[in-house]
């Protein structure tokens, strides 16, 4: 079983501060740099790193961090995702690869297919059985997983970035990814 993430981590801001106090407080700001992850939830390990910008939706990199967990050749018999997945997209991309999808429908999602059998199926379940019994049936209790992973990442390496060239954010948070994996072991 996997699960699927993003966060974000914040650079270095201190200019920021000095523009916000001193100058044109219409300079553009330094942003978020998100990181997207697939780990497996058996043993907490990182499988894939994707690392985008800020304007780079969730969705976008769900499906290449699947794709290649299956490329590593791991047996995935779920996918778990919180309800930012929940899309034809994705629902219609796990069930073609025969890998049931653990994510949680959007409160106002319809029984209607509209391209997405799949995605029709769940949301089904979800709402003749209730939240608690989805849970249970789809084993989401092992989501969290990702969000440690996170939460680890976060406590070793710290929430802000120094980096400054594109190159360099993606080459210094994937090793750290990496890095994670092998204290983790």
């Amino acid at each position: 079983m996997i699960a699927v993430d993003a966060s974000g981590i914040k650079m270095d801001n201190y200019s920021d501060w000095m523009r916000h106090k001193w100058l044109d407080k219409a300079k553009k700001r330094r942003g978020w740099i998100k990181m997207h992850i697939v780990i497996d939830t058996a043993t907490h390990t990182v499988i894939d790193v994707k690392i985008t910008k800020e304007n780079v939706g969730d969705q976008e990199d769900f499906i290449p961090l699947v794709q290649s967990a299956i490329n590593q050749e791991l047996t995935i018999k779920r996918a778990l995702g919180d309800g930012i997945f929940d899309t034809r997209e994705i629902h219609n991309y796990l069930s073609q690869k025969k890998i049931a999808p653990g994510i949680p429908p959007r409160k106002n999602a319809t029984q209607n297919a509209r391209g997405s059998i799949s995605r029709a199926t769940e949301v089904k379940f979800y709402q003749d059985y209730g939240e608690k019994v989805w849970k249970l049936f789809h084993e989401y209790n092992k989501r969290p997983a990702v969000e440690r992973t996170f939460s680890a990442f976060k406590q070793i390496f710290g929430e802000k970035l120094m980096s400054r060239t594109w190159e360099n954010i993606q080459h210094k948070l994937t090793n750290k990814f990496w890095l994670l994996n092998w204290n983790f072991n």
